[in-house]
C-alpha cells in the first residue's frame, strides 16, 4: 500500500508582460493563511487519486490517516467522498475521524459521508 501524494501548494506566479517570479511569502501573513487552500489542495489529489479508481478500501482510507490531523488531510477525505469510497469506512472509522478535536476534518469526513450517500 503506497501513501497518498499530495503535491506542495504553489504559492508562485509569473507577471506576463516580463515573465517576472513572484513568490507569496507567508511569513507576512496569518499562521492559518494557507489552510483553506491546503484543504483544497487535497480535494484535488483525491480527485486525481480516484480517476481510474473503482475501488477503494477502508484498510487504504485508514492507512492514509496522518499521526495530526491537518487541512490537506481534511480535504482528501471530502474528495474521496465525492467519488463515493468514503461508503468503505466503518462506523468506528468515522466515529474516530468525528472525535478529532480539528473541524476541517470533521467538516470534510460529514461532507464527503453525505455525498458519498447520495
Amino acid at each position: 500500500t503506497e501513501a497518498l501524494p499530495i503535491p506542495a501548494l504553489q504559492l508562485a506566479g509569473r507577471l506576463p508582460s516580463n515573465d517576472a517570479l513572484i513568490q507569496l511569502d507567508l511569513a507576512l501573513l496569518p499562521p492559518d493563511h494557507a489552510a483553506w487552500p491546503e484543504f483544497h489542495n487535497g480535494v484535488a489529489a483525491a480527485l486525481r487519486l480516484c480517476l481510474g479508481q473503482t475501488n477503494i478500501s477502508r484498510t487504504w482510507i485508514v492507512y492514509n490517516k496522518p499521526e495530526t490531523a491537518n487541512y490537506a488531510h481534511a480535504g482528501v477525505l471530502m474528495g474521496l467522498g465525492l467519488q463515493g469510497h468514503l461508503k468503505a469506512l466503518a462506523k468506528t472509522d468515522l466515529y474516530s475521524y468525528l472525535c478529532q478535536d480539528h473541524e476541517p476534518t470533521q467538516i470534510g469526513i460529514m461532507l464527503g459521508m453525505a455525498v458519498s450517500k447520495r
